[in-house]
């Protein structure tokens, strides 16, 4: 943590440096240290232990000491320690006056809360045989050990790193999973129960329970919720959201009219989103699964474009607001946020003049940017299948958007205001 100043201070000392004196210097970032200091050293790369090395050190140490281990119990402590030799020697100490008897893996996962391997395998194979009812049992029997759950998505996320690598590379790659010969061959085994698509999207669908459990009070209900989309995923059609029935004519005469089913309501559905603040999407229609949305950051979807030229009135335009904002929302988020201090103002041909307040100046510059006016003009011309060029103006007496007319009577029914309109 030395300066540049600091260094070239030392310099002079390093050059001509007492008989009596040895400088050591220890630092985890080399590459800051200056070359006039690196030129006059000698360099030693220091590294993690690996734990077979670790284990014979272990080993040699029981021996000398009387200690009781058996093979299980030093790799795991060799595991625990993670290349650190001081911190293997430390856990063994502990087991050693902890334990008279021998020193069984059991117990070294116990004193480090550690998810007994058979476990992951048991849980594991579960979720390979589709079999949810049987990965929760697990995880509940894990639980009551009082395991710490943050540390079995660890080693889920490990365990299936490990398969990936032996469903690619199988004993080719042996080295570079850390366990002994035969834990290998059941790894092997059970890497040949998944497709290498099925090992990736089960480390991806941990790795986003772990951040949803940051941000929730239980971290239980993510993974419950994790093994649940593993096993089941898209197959299952009663897992979707049911299509909404269509509407039934019936015919009076020379005319029809439209009877909407009892179970349909005229209210737009009110799908909370997932975005951790609690606001509320008025959006009518289910919401879209992940995939969908994938899509939908690529392109427009063409049911949210008008089909047919249909004569483009300021009307269209300001009743289309909120469905453009969230157009843009898919693709980048920051011009839509912006976007949104302002309201339509103008639409004269196929000029569209979009106004903000005088205090929203830093919005409007930042729109204006060449890329960012270039996505608000495209949106708004696929929207409309119209050439449309947007042009943003500071107007005085500037008047936001007003709400949709059902947002409207949830305002007046439950005396609320909209503090924020978040896209998803």
């Amino acid at each position: 943590m030395l300066t540049m100043e600091a260094f070239n201070a030392l310099l002079k000392t390093l050059e001509e440096p007492p008989e009596h004196v040895k400088f050591i210097f220890a630092t985890t970032a080399p590459s800051k240290v200056p070359a006039t200091i690196i030129s006059r050293c000698q360099r030693f790369d220091f590294r993690r232990i690996a734990i077979e090395t670790t284990k014979k050190v272990l080993s040699a140490i029981c021996a000398k000491e009387k200690i009781k281990a058996d093979e299980g119990a030093l790799f795991a402590i060799a595991k625990a320690a993670s290349g650190s030799l001081r911190d293997a020697l430390s856990i063994l100490d502990q087991l050693g006056a902890m334990k008279e008897r021998d020193i069984k893996m059991h117990d070294v996962t116990s004193m480090l809360g550690l998810v007994e391997l058979e476990l992951i395998f048991k849980l594991v194979d579960c979720l390979a045989e589709k079999n949810c009812v049987g990965a929760l049992q697990v995880l509940d029997q894990i639980v009551e050990k009082g395991k710490d759950i943050r540390q079995l998505q660890r080693d889920l996320v490990e365990h299936f790193r490990n398969l990936m690598v032996m469903k690619v590379g199988g004993k080719t790659l042996g080295s570079l999973v850390d366990y002994p010969i035969a834990t290998k061959e059941i790894l092997l085994a059970q890497a040949e129960k998944f497709t290498l698509r099925e090992i990736m999207d089960a480390v991806q669908t941990l790795i986003d329970s772990q951040e949803t459990g940051r941000i929730m009070d239980s971290l239980r209900i993510p993974l419950e919720l994790t093994f649940a989309k593993l096993t089941y995923g898209k197959k299952e059609a009663d897992l979707k959201t049911p299509k909404a029935a269509p509407a039934s004519k019936t015919q009076e005469g020379p005319s029809s009219k439209t009877v909407l089913p009892k179970s349909e309501s005229p209210w737009p559905s009110l799908n909370v989103l997932s975005n951790q603040k609690g606001q509320v999407n008025f959006s009518s229609g289910p919401v879209k699964d992940a995939e969908s949305t994938k899509e939908d950051i690529v392109s427009i979807p063409e049911e949210e474009t008008v089909a047919s030229k249909e004569l483009l009135t300021f009307e269209r335009v300001k009743e289309s607001w909120n469905q453009i904002t969230h157009l843009i929302s898919r693709q980048k988020m920051s011009v839509a946020t912006f976007l949104q201090e302002g309201s339509p103002y103008e639409l004269n041909g196929s000029k569209f003049i979009i106004s903000f307040p005088p205090e929203a100046v830093f919005y409007k510059e930042s729109l204006e940017r060449k890329d960012n006016l270039k996505l608000i003009e495209r949106v708004v011309s696929e929207k409309f299948n119209e050439d449309i060029i947007v042009e943003l103006k500071i107007i005085q007496g500037h008047k936001r958007q007003e709400n949709e007319p059902f947002i409207k009577v949830v305002l007046d029914t439950f005396k609320g205001e909209v503090v924020n309109k978040w896209h998803k």
